[in-house]
């Protein structure tokens, strides 16, 4: 079948900035859809799949799997898997940290490290050079369990797989509790030629609590070549064999469904020793893929069709807004737009953070319509590694005034255009209300997830000034990063003296259900979070009856942060909002 073409895809080699002070290099060749991903395994990178075994190298015909040994002629060849993918589409591949030492080299992070780092660091790559899905993942050994959580996390994803001889989480169920710990250790290990250290008794639990495995097309490669024994005086204790490898690989076929191909030629390495069969393997796939999407595609008169808008391409990275940059990102199809706002000092990784449940918001909305996240200047990233804002600082404390004013230029610079449905928690939905009031002809919805407001300051005016106290910055905070974001209550709440109405829309305001927690500086009032909490039940009441017809969602089993603990509420109720909108509502009921 012929490729799909996509919009002008160009070959690169290079390094990638991908937001979060790392940088990733990867490679990326071909045209045509969808595009192949190539996941190497532990302490491998790009290059390799550009490599073979030499042909005539006798290693072809030893019993062992030699290569592994770190023998055989490894040879660059235009019969490998990277440059033969992309004679028939685009296929991309990239290095983790800590891959290769010279040259141009990914950002190096602490080692051993956990999975979920390398799905965010490719879920991130995939976004800041603009290759949308779907993706066919071909991933070798290691670059399996990375590839079944990112199937997991995000499996729209994903369309179809190829594992070559890949690690899978079943391997738990096949030995031992003192062979696992073995192998972990052997896989955690680091040495002067091997620097990457993976965890993989973490990525098992990663994967068993994330989402289901998306079923997609599937082949499942298996080396018949057994590798060589190790010394049995470094061998301490129980230890995983190769018997236990491919039960788990096979195991692994049988799971996806997939075809499992046994006889190969071949050691671990399959890519090297046969390479023609990986490609073959990737090519049926490929072929599969676009035999599905082609019979799939809705027509223009198909009801069922989500509208679109004009150069909607998947987008990340910093814009100009006049002096200083601003980072968004943006994904999906269709109309409107979704803007996703965070409350205060969080960046844009709020609305897909691994540090809450899943599936987020952000991918979750995507199968939907256009959705964009950004940072505001001074906040910090949702994630298990931190991070700060992408972008340029400013001078703090913000008002609700400089965040829309920041947000409206940005969202000009980034060529996005209305309408918008604004996803806002907490201070951000103040920015989320005043950018409705300022710009009433380019917001067409709007969702408010336990949103700070005007209300709530006169539902608990006699203990307010506590509250401020209870919720101002604290000096460790300010003393670390200076340039974090902080808000002057009083003031960003003045600004809605005469701002207060909510132009007629389609509205959702959800309310945690969930008590504060405690406080616990001196000086607080021991029930602040009593108050606080029923004070802020009566301002959401009184912000959903700003909007006839608005739904006002209280049973949503979560505390303040409601798209992080009950993500598929918050998703739910913005797909509610761009329901309504396309129907051309101007209320939920």
């Amino acid at each position: 079948m012929a490729p799909q073409t996509k919009p002008v895809q160009e070959d690169f080699a290079r390094m990638v900035d991908i937001g979060g002070g790392r940088q990733i290099w990867a490679t990326c060749k071909g045209q045509g859809s969808p595009t192949v991903v190539l996941l190497s395994g532990h302490g491998n990178g790009a290059e390799d799949w550009s490599l073979i075994l030499d042909p005539n190298d006798p290693v072809h015909q030893t019993p062992l799997d030699d290569v592994s040994a770190g023998l055989g002629k490894l040879v660059t060849s235009d019969a490998a898997v990277f440059p033969s993918v992309a004679r028939t589409t685009r296929v991309c591949t990239y290095d983790r940290s800590d891959i290769r030492f010279t040259g141009e080299v990914t950002t190096p992070r602490p080692q051993p490290h956990t999975v979920d780092l390398d799905v965010s660091d490719l879920h991130s790559l995939l976004a800041a050079i603009g290759e949308r899905g779907p993706y066919v993942f071909v991933s070798h050994s290691y670059g399996g369990l990375i590839s079944t959580l990112y199937a997991r996390t995000y499996p729209e994803s994903i369309a179809g797989l190829v594992m070559v001889d890949t690690v899978s989480e079943v391997m738990q169920d096949l030995v031992t509790p003192g062979a696992l710990d073995w192998w972990d250790q052997v896989n955690a290990a680091t040495n002067d030629v091997v620097r990457e250290g993976v965890m993989i008794k973490d990525a098992f639990a990663q994967i068993n609590a994330a989402g289901t495995m998306p079923k997609v097309p599937s082949i499942v490669l298996v080396a018949d070549k057994p590798f060589h024994e190790i010394p049995p005086e470094t061998l301490q204790g129980e230890h995983t064999t190769f018997t236990d490898w491919l039960a788990m690989v096979n195991k692994l076929g049988a799971n996806l469904g997939a075809k499992t191909i046994t006889k190969t030629n071949s050691g671990h390495n399959i890519y090297l020793y046969n390479p023609k069969l990986v490609i073959d393997s990737i090519d049926e796939i490929v072929d599969d893929v676009r035999t599905t999407s082609t019979a799939s595609t809705p027509q223009a008169t198909d009801p069922a069709a989500r509208p679109t808008a004009a150069g909607q391409e998947d987008i990340a990275g910093t814009f100009d807004i006049g002096g200083r940059k601003m980072y968004m990102q943006c994904t999906g199809h269709g109309s409107p737009t979704v803007i996703l706002i965070s409350g205060g000092g969080i960046a844009a990784d709020l609305w897909d953070s691994p540090l809450g449940k899943q599936p987020t918001v952000y991918p979750t909305i995507a199968k939907t319509t256009r959705v964009c996240a950004y940072d505001r200047p001074g906040t910090t990233r949702a994630r298990a590694e931190g991070g700060i804002s992408r972008s340029d600082s400013v001078p703090q404390p913000v008002t609700p005034s400089s965040s829309v004013a920041d947000l409206h230029a940005l969202l000009a610079a980034a060529g996005e255009t209305g309408p918008f449905v604004l996803a806002a928690h907490s201070y951000g939905g103040l920015v989320a209300r005043l950018f409705a009031h300022q710009h009433p002809t380019e917001v067409a919805g709007m969702a408010l997830v336990d949103s700070f407001s005007p209300e709530l300051r006169e539902a608990m005016a006699d203990l307010w000034p506590s509250w401020i106290a209870w919720n101002t910055t604290p000096a460790a905070i300010v003393k670390d990063y200076p340039d974090y974001e902080r808000v002057d209550f009083d003031k960003a709440l003045d600004e809605f003296v005469a701002n207060r109405t909510i132009p007629p829309m389609p509205l959702v305001v959800l309310t945690a259900d969930k008590p504060y927690p405690a406080p616990t500086q001196p000086g607080i009032p021991a029930n602040i979070n009593i108050v606080t909490r029923e004070a802020q039940d009566v301002s959401q009441r009184q912000v959903a009856q700003l909007v006839p017809g608005a739904e006002h969602i209280t049973k949503t089993d979560s505390g303040h942060d409601i798209m992080l603990e009950n993500p598929v509420l918050v998703s739910d109720a913005i797909v509610d909002v761009i329901t309504a909108v396309r129907n051309g509502r101007t209320s939920i009921n």
